[in-house]
C-alpha cells in the first residue's frame, strides 16, 4: 500500500496527520447489503409521512408464517445421527408439553400461596377513608371573580382546615421477606387485582427510582393520570395549564389534582406501593410522605411499603417525624421455606390433589444441589423454577429415549418407538441389570423375549413407565402419612425438617433410620388414648387406600371397643402409659378397675408403633429396590430419573475465571479451526497401535492439562492466546518492550526476513504484528490480567496467577 501511493502521488502519505492508527484487515468482509422494500405510497407509511420499509399487510403476514414454519429445532439428532429428524422434533415437544404442565401448576400454586395478602391489601386500600374533597369547594373556587392574589390567598384559607385535619397517611406495611425478586411478582398482583376491581391505580416504585424527588413525582403524575400501558382510551383532559393559564411542570401534582377533580369517583384511589423501602432513600421517602399529606386532601393517596428485614430495621432508619404521619396496617406474606415447600411438593414430587407426579422423577443428589443453591445462594422461587427448567431441559437436549415419556396410552408409545431406540435400550445398564435379575430367576423364556422380540419389549417399557408412577405416587403417599402423624405427636425438641429433606432421605433409603422418624415413633408412644382414637381416625379417613388403613381400621375398633368398656366414671380421664417401664394406673383412678385396660391399651399402642415402623422401613426399601421394579436402580432408570450433577453445577455455579483462563490459553476446545495446534497432538506417544490410549497417556495427559502446559506456542494461534502464555511465563513486572520481542519472535521471525507464500501473498509485516500486539494486550488489560503501572512507565503489573 505504502508502495502504490508513492508511485501515484510522490512522497505524500494520506496517514500522515492522522491523530491515530486505524488498524483495517486485509481480509474484511464488507457488511451485506441491507435490504429493503419498495412499495408504492399506499402502503404502511412511518413517521411523518415518509414511507420506511412499506410492507403490505398480507405480504406481511405471510413473511412472518414462513419464518415460522421454517424454523429449526433446537434439539440436535443424537445416537451419533442415527436418531431421525422427526424424533428430534417430537423430543422438543415432548419437552415443552410436560414443562408446560409443571408451570401451570406451579403459578396456580404461587397465586395461591400469596391470595391471603392480596386479597388483605385490596381491602385495605378499598377500605381507606375517602380523602377526596367535597364538590363544593371545588365549585366555590369556580366561582370565583377575584384575581391575582386574592384568589390564590382564598385558595389556601379555603383548604387550611383540611390541610391540619390530615397528619397522617393509611400505609400498608407488607412483609414480604427477604426474596427481593419475589417483591416485584407479589406487587403486580396486587396492582392487577386493584385494577380489576376498580379500585384505583397503583404506582411501583423502587429503589431506582429514589435519585430525586421530581423523577418521583413525574412517575406519579404521568401513571396517575395515564396508566401503564394498559389499554384504555382516556379521556383527553386538559391537565397541562392552572387556572390563570400558566403551564404547568410536568411534575407538579396540580395535574393529577385536576385529573382526579374531573374524573370524580371513577378515579379511585391513587397507591403508591415501594417495592425495597430499606434500599429506598430515606430522605426522598420522607419528602414524598410529606407531599403526599400536604395533598391528601385533594388526591386520595394511599401508601405501600415493601418490608423485607422487620419492621423494627425499616423504622430506624426513617425519622421520626416520618414516622408520626404513617397511619400502618401489616400484613404477613407466605414465607419463603413454605412456598418452597409447596412448589417442591407439587413439581417435583407430585400426586397432590389427583395429579400426576411429573414424568422425570429427581433423584436425591441433584435434589440436595437444587435445594442447597436455593436456600445459601438465590433464596428466590423463580430461582429455583429456573434451575428446575434446567434439569428438565438438559435432560431432554441430551437422552434420546427421553421421548418415550409422558404417554399415558401404550399406542402412542409404540409411535415414537423406532429400531434404533429399541437398539439403544437394549444397551442401556438398567436393561442389563433386568436381565441378570431374570437369569438369577431362571427365567430364560422371558430373557429370550427381551432380547429378541420387540413388541414384548415395547409393552414393558409401557408397565415399567406405569410402574414408574405407582412408585412416585407411593413416595408421596409416604411423605403425607407422615406429616399428617407427625401433627398428632409434635416434638418440641425436634421441629418438623423441610419438605425436600423428607423426600431426599426416602430417596436415598435413610428415611426410615432418620433422628425425626425414630422421634416421631418414641411420642407415639406417649400419646393418650383419646389422642390416639384422633390419630388413628384422621389416618384411615384420609387415606383409605394406603397400605396402613386396613391395620389402622382393625386397631381403631379395638381401642373403641376398650373405651366404651371403661367405667362410666372413668371414661373422661384419658388412659396413658406411664414414664417408667411399670404399668400402673392413671391417676385419680381405682386401679383394680383399670389395671386391665392398661395392659390392653399398651399391647395397642405398641401394635400402632410397630405397623408405623414396618410400613416406613419396607416402603423406603422397595423405592431402592434393584431387582427391576425400583425407581432409582430399576429398569429405564437412565430414562425416568435425573441424577446428574454436573451440568447445573456448571450452569448455575460457574468457575468464570477458570473457563476465561483455559479458552484463552488452549483455544483448540473452543475455536472450531485447524491452524490451532490440538492437545492430541502432543501425545500421540502416549496411544497404542491399535489407537486407543493407555492409562499412562491419561495420566501425562491430564497432569499436563492441570499444570497448564499442554500445547506449544505457534504464529497461527490467537495473538490473544500467544501473549497469554508468555503472560504465564513472566514474573509481577513485565516489560513491554521484551514482550513485544518475544511475541514477534513467535509471530513474525527476524526483522530482516519478508517471506512471501507461493501465491505470492506476504506474510506477518511488522505493522500487522504490531497492531495485533496491541490488541492482544488491551484484550488482557479488559480481562483484568494486566495493568499499567506508575512505578515503570515501560511496563506491566501482573494482577492474577493462572490456577489462584
Amino acid at each position: 500500500m505504502p508502495g502504490s501511493i508513492a508511485e501515484s502521488e510522490g512522497d505524500y502519505d494520506p496517514r500522515e496527520h492522522q491523530p491515530c492508527y486505524i488498524f483495517t484487515p486485509a481480509n474484511i468482509q464488507p457488511p451485506p447489503a441491507k435490504r429493503r422494500k419498495v412499495e408504492p405510497a399506499t402502503g404502511k407509511r412511518g413517521r411523518k409521512g415518509r414511507n420506511t420499509r412499506i410492507i403490505p399487510d398480507e405480504e406481511e403476514n405471510v413473511e412472518v408464517e414462513n419464518v415460522e414454519g421454517e424454523a429449526p429445532c433446537p434439539f440436535p439428532r443424537l445416537l451419533d445421527g442415527e436418531e431421525p429428524a422427526a424424533m428430534a422434533v417430537r423430543r422438543w415437544e415432548t419437552y415443552n408439553r410436560l414443562w408446560r404442565n409443571i408451570e401451570e401448576t406451579v403459578e396456580d400454586v404461587l397465586e395461591g400461596m400469596d391470595v391471603g395478602a392480596v386479597n388483605g391489601i385490596c381491602k385495605f386500600v378499598a377500605e381507606a377513608s375517602e380523602q377526596r374533597p367535597e364538590s363544593n369547594q371545588q365549585q366555590e373556587l369556580e366561582d370565583l371573580e377575584m384575581n391575582g392574589e386574592e384568589a390564590e390567598e382564598e385558595e389556601e384559607n379555603l383548604f387550611d382546615e383540611d390541610d391540619e385535619a390530615e397528619t397522617t397517611i393509611r400505609t400498608g406495611l407488607v412483609l414480604a421477606g427477604p426474596n427481593i425478586a419475589s417483591h416485584s411478582v407479589l406487587f403486580a398482583k396486587v396492582k392487577a387485582r386493584i385494577a380489576q376491581e376498580g379500585v384505583g391505580r397503583v404506582i411501583l416504585l423502587t429503589s431506582s427510582d429514589s435519585g430525586g424527588i421530581k423523577g418521583i413525582l413525574k412517575k406519579i403524575v404521568k401513571e396517575g393520570t395515564q396508566g401503564e400501558a394498559s389499554g384504555e382510551e382516556e379521556d383527553e383532559v386538559d391537565v397541562g395549564r392552572d387556572r390563570s393559564g400558566k403551564k404547568l411542570l410536568n411534575y407538579d401534582l396540580q395535574i393529577l389534582v385536576d385529573w382526579v377533580s374531573k374524573k370524580g369517583n371513577q378515579a379511585g384511589k391513587i397507591v403508591v406501593a415501594i417495592q425495597d423501602t430499606e434500599a429506598f432513600d430515606p430522605n426522598i421517602l420522607a419528602q414524598l410522605v410529606d407531599l403526599m399529606i400536604a395533598y391528601l386532601n385533594r388526591i386520595p393517596f394511599v401508601l405501600l411499603l415493601g418490608v423485607a428485614t422487620s419492621i423494627d430495621i425499616t423504622q430506624s432508619k426513617l425519622p421520626k417525624s416520618t414516622i408520626r404521619k404513617l397511619d400502618c396496617k401489616k400484613f404477613d406474606v407466605e414465607r419463603a421455606e413454605e412456598c418452597l415447600d409447596e412448589v417442591f411438593k407439587h413439581a417435583v414430587i407430585g400426586g397432590v390433589d389427583e395429579i400426576l407426579p411429573p414424568a422425570i422423577h429427581l433423584g436425591p443428589n441433584i435434589c440436595d444441589l437444587l435445594i442447597k443453591r436455593q436456600n445459601e445462594y438465590t433464596i428466590s422461587i423463580q430461582g429455583f423454577i429456573s434451575a428446575l427448567k434446567f434439569v428438565y431441559m438438559t435432560h431432554f437436549f441430551g437422552n434420546p429415549l427421553s421421548v418415550i415419556l409422558g404417554f399415558e396410552s401404550e399406542e402412542d408409545l409404540n409411535n415414537v418407538l423406532t429400531p434404533v431406540h429399541i437398539k439403544a435400550i437394549r444397551n442401556l445398564q438398567s436393561f442389563r441389570r433386568l436381565v441378570e435379575h431374570h437369569l438369577s430367576k431362571k427365567e430364560t423364556h422371558v430373557v429370550r423375549l427381551l432380547l429378541s422380540d420387540d413388541d414384548y419389549l415395547k409393552t414393558r417399557i409401557h408397565h415399567t413407565l406405569i410402574r414408574s408412577q405407582e412408585h412416585a405416587l407411593q413416595a408421596s403417599l409416604i411423605i403425607s402419612i407422615f406429616k399428617t402423624a407427625r401433627s398428632f405427636t409434635y416434638v418440641s425438641s425436634m421441629p418438623l425438617p423441610p419438605l425436600p429433606e423428607l423426600h431426599i432421605k426416602l430417596l436415598t433409603g435413610t428415611f426410615h433410620n432418620s433422628s425425626t422418624v425414630r422421634e416421631f415413633l418414641m411420642a407415639v408412644k406417649k400419646l393418650n388414648s383419646h389422642k390416639l382414637t384422633d390419630f388413628l381416625r384422621t389416618l384411615t379417613t384420609q387415606y383409605p387406600k394406603s397400605p396402613l388403613s386396613e391395620e389402622l381400621v382393625k386397631y381403631l375398633a379395638g381401642l373403641e371397643t376398650l373405651l366404651r368398656d371403661l367405667p362410666s366414671h372413668a371414661r373422661s380421664i384419658p388412659l396413658q402409659l406411664p414414664t417408667s417401664s411399670r404399668l400402673v394406673p392413671a391417676p385419680s383412678t381405682p386401679s383394680d378397675a383399670l389395671g386391665e385396660k392398661t395392659v390392653l391399651f399398651n399391647h395397642i399402642i405398641s401394635q400402632v408403633h410397630t405397623t408405623l415402623q414396618n410400613f416406613f422401613s419396607s416402603q423406603s426399601i422397595l423405592l431402592r429396590d434393584t431387582n427391576g421394579t425400583g425407581i432409582e436402580n430399576g429398569f429405564l432408570s437412565e430414562v425416568i430419573c435425573y441424577d446428574w450433577v454436573s451440568p447445573s453445577r456448571e450452569c448455575f455455579m460457574p468457575n468464570i475465571r477458570g473457563v476465561v483462563e483455559g479458552a484463552i490459553f488452549n483455544p483448540k476446545d473452543w475455536l472450531p479451526c485447524e491452524c490451532c495446534p490440538g492437545d492430541d497432538e502432543s501425545d500421540e506417544e502416549s496411544e497404542d497401535e491399535d489407537g486407543a490410549e493407555n492409562e499412562d497417556g491419561k495420566e501425562s495427559r491430564k497432569r499436563k492439562k492441570d499444570q497448564g502446559e499442554m500445547g506449544v506456542l505457534s504464529a497461527t494461534q490467537p495473538a490473544t492466546t500467544v501473549l497469554y502464555r508468555l503472560y504465564c511465563e513472566s514474573g509481577a513486572l513485565i516489560n513491554m518492550y521484551d514482550l513485544w520481542q518475544a511475541f514477534w519472535s513467535i509471530v513474525g521471525g527476524d526483522d530482516d526476513e519478508e517471506e512471501e507464500s507461493q501465491d505470492g501473498e506476504k506474510g506477518m509485516t511488522k505493522e500487522l504484528a504490531q497492531a495485533l500486539f496491541y490488541r492482544g494486550v488491551a484484550e488482557l488489560r479488559f480481562l483484568g490480567f494486566v495493568k499499567y503501572t506508575k512505578r515503570k512507565r515501560d511496563c506491566l503489573a501482573k494482577l492474577a496467577w493462572k490456577g489462584l
